[in-house]
């Protein structure tokens, strides 16, 4: 039952257990699907881990994309890439990162914070994290989508790149999608805040660091919540949003979008639903619908020499713009 007073009690950060050594790892492990130098990042805790047999379905008998994939375990470990564990002991009271964490609560600010600290663990060694939370379905190897030719300089070059909150329907150019159409009827107005947390391309240390030193001394359900904060850093930095076959669940379910061909989605986030059983519901529903269409499953050799080289021939991370580039 939601109380009130325990949503808002103030909580402290959650101990992130670092990940440099397993991401390094994981990087010095060659790979023929996902690019050098760069890693998948995931986080689950005991309430998610039973997400994680959907989330990568679709991509397990990868094992040159399973071998780039490092995820915080908070409380169980399993066979899914590279599992740092991260303790779930009760002794850490309100710290504990295995209490319940639906959106109501100030424990599920904390835990959303935690992806920063892990950011900035995996880009002291990478040079690219694609980071995917524990609800969202990989349908087929985000890399290919990020690395053709239209995705590929944003991809290598911006700081950050993110699924839209909403999709940005009234900008064409933004939206130029095989799998996906916009609703002309229902077609959203662009989001004050267009970036959302669930699924990111970083290649800045500097942002992930400036992201996590403005965060509040104690989090609390209802301020500024870490997406907010990204929000307004992210224009410091080059940025963009992810094509829309990175998909969001919610686009479908306010009928702002249509799935035109499931084969051509990257990814499914089922962000709009708020607890475990209805997320690994709909989870298993995005992977049926991509069964029933006959959907190919990725392959081990689909990215060129040159995509597999595109974030290690890259010579500077990108940088905080200065305020002539803002400004241009």
């Amino acid at each position: 039952m939601h109380v009130k007073a325990f949503a808002e009690k103030g909580r402290s950060a959650i101990d992130v257990p670092n990940v440099t050594s397993a991401v390094l790892a994981a990087l010095q492990t060659p790979s023929t699907c996902v690019p050098s130098a760069a890693v998948l990042l995931s986080m689950a805790t005991t309430h998610h881990m039973k997400l994680r047999r959907e989330q990568f379905a679709r991509v397990r008998h990868l094992d040159c994309f399973m071998s780039r994939v490092v995820s915080v375990c908070y409380g169980f470990e399993d066979e899914y890439g590279r599992c740092v564990v991260g303790s779930c002991d009760k002794a850490l009271g309100l710290a504990n990162p295995c209490l319940p964490s639906d959106y109501r609560r100030s424990q599920y600010v904390a835990l959303n914070w935690a992806k920063w600290p892990l950011f900035m663990h995996a880009l002291r060694v990478a040079k690219a994290a694609l980071w995917l939370e524990a609800d969202v379905v990989i349908l087929r190897n985000p890399w290919e989508a990020l690395l053709t030719e239209p995705q590929l300089g944003a991809s290598v070059h911006d700081a950050v790149r993110y699924q839209y909150e909403t999709p940005p329907c009234t900008i064409p150019r933004l939206v130029q999608s095989d799998a996906v159409s916009c609703s002309r009827s229902n077609s959203p107005h662009p989001h004050p805040e267009p970036l959302n947390c669930g699924q990111l391309l970083l290649n800045s240390l500097e942002f992930a660091s400036e992201v996590w030193a403005s965060r509040p001394a104690v989090f609390r359900n209802g301020a500024v919540s870490q997406q907010g904060h990204a929000n307004a850093i992210k224009s410091n930095y080059s940025e963009s949003g992810m094509p829309l076959a990175f998909f969001n669940h919610c686009w479908k379910a306010k009928r702002h979008v249509h799935v035109t061909d499931p084969c051509a989605l990257v990814s499914y986030h089922v962000t709009c639903e708020m607890v475990a059983k209805t997320k690994h519901a709909a989870m298993g529903a995005a992977i049926a619908m991509v069964a029933k269409h006959g959907c190919a499953i990725s392959t081990p050799t689909a990215l060129t020499r040159r995509q597999l080289n595109a974030f290690a021939r890259r010579r500077e991370s990108p940088h905080r713009l200065t305020m002539q580039q803002r400004d241009g």
